[in-house]
């Protein structure tokens, strides 16, 4: 499923049915997709700003693994890249995959009430799209030698979604829908989605085309900091890690408005970068486990606008983050920070709670 998680309309099941069964045939035709999984990155850019420091070599340690991977799909494009993501990741985990599908019990029933006259128009609504999700992981199957189980699940989107969530490690979206009017409601129901599933998120912006291979890690030392770079690490072995911080210096603004020189205030910002590099040490001897190029980055910046950057200067092409959990505040809306990097940035994003644990069904 898409992050939008739209409602599925009636028509979706007809055109939209063929439609998705034409794109699935017209990518045999084109050949299998294939991924290639490095070991090794290519050499990173220089740093230019701020205060970076590189890798911290760690000794060689097992990573715990995702066990089953959950992709939810509405048969969009992006929602086929956010299963072949999942199809490959599952690979290189030797983990589960799991494909559904979820038809909306409110359009079920609107066609129960159009139609009355076809008693047998509901079941083939749901044939038609066990078929379709059939064939799509027929298709997955033979271009990633990676096998799913498929099921249909019908009733409200988000409350299918979230349980199934519930019993997988990892849930994958797509980062749009097959309706893009329905972006608009973006917004509202990717708050949901993402404030109730207590299991990491990611969210597919783009086609896997090989795993990953820089993965950027914000933190501000909250516990849900810990949570982002444990998973990024499990989601990305193999991947360069970019740990960066957005320092700051407490009431900056009312220091100047006392008085306090600009040579003073520049030592705050220096000590304030020297603390907050010592904490990612810190942070990563606590969490970083494996032989892994470990990279540290400080700057005062804003966070958005600091997360964006470096998403383009480190080349990553994943960005895990860490979610607040038990806040009632904070569970009402997403951060802002999070909003900024789900909507500008060009790479895929994992969202993580800070109490995600793996703790789904084994690997069958």
């Amino acid at each position: 499923m898409t992050l939008d998680v739209w409602v599925r309309s009636t028509v979706f099941l007809g055109n939209g049915a063929r439609q998705a069964t034409e794109r699935l045939h017209s990518e045999g035709r084109r050949g299998p997709r294939t991924l290639q999984i490095q070991k090794q990155a290519p050499p990173l850019p220089a740093a230019k700003t701020g205060m970076e420091s590189p890798c911290i070599p760690k000794e060689e340690s097992c990573v715990d693994m995702f066990r089953t991977i959950l992709a939810a799909t509405d048969f969009s494009d992006d929602a086929t890249n956010a299963v072949y993501r999942a199809a490959f990741l599952a690979a290189e985990q030797q983990g589960r995959l799991e494909l559904l599908h979820v038809l909306s019990e409110t359009s079920l029933k609107a066609v129960r009430e159009l139609i009355p006259s076809h008693g047998d128009a509901e079941m083939k609504l749901i044939d038609d799209a066990q078929r379709m999700l059939d064939a799509l992981g027929s298709r997955v199957a033979e271009d990633t030698r990676m096998a799913a189980v498929s099921r249909i699940a019908i009733g409200a989107v988000l409350d299918e979604i979230l349980s199934a969530a519930e019993q997988a490690d990892l849930l994958v979206l797509g980062a749009h829908g097959s309706n893009r009017w329905r972006e608009m409601f973006l917004g509202t129901t990717a708050d949901r989605l993402l404030r109730m599933c207590t299991r990491p998120v990611l969210v597919i912006k783009r086609p896997p085309e090989t795993s990953y291979r820089r993965a950027l890690v914000p933190v501000d030392f909250s516990p849900h900091s810990i949570a982002a770079l444990n998973t990024a690490m499990r989601v990305a072995p193999n991947a360069d890690i970019m740990v960066v911080h957005a320092s700051a210096v407490p009431f900056e603004g009312m220091l100047r408005q006392g008085g306090v020189l600009d040579d003073e205030i520049e030592r705050f910002r220096g000590q304030a970068q020297q603390e907050a590099m010592s904490r990612i040490s810190s942070l990563i001897d606590e969490v970083a486990e494996g032989s892994r190029r470990l990279f540290r980055f400080v700057e005062l910046e804003d966070a958005a606008r600091l997360i964006l950057a470096k998403e383009e200067s480190f080349g990553a092409d994943l960005i895990v983050m860490g979610k607040h959990g038990k806040n009632v505040v904070e569970e009402m809306l997403l951060g802002s920070v999070t909003r900024r990097i789900l909507s500008d940035s060009k790479c895929d994003v994992l969202i993580v709670h800070e109490g995600s644990t793996a703790t789904g069904s084994p690997a069958a």
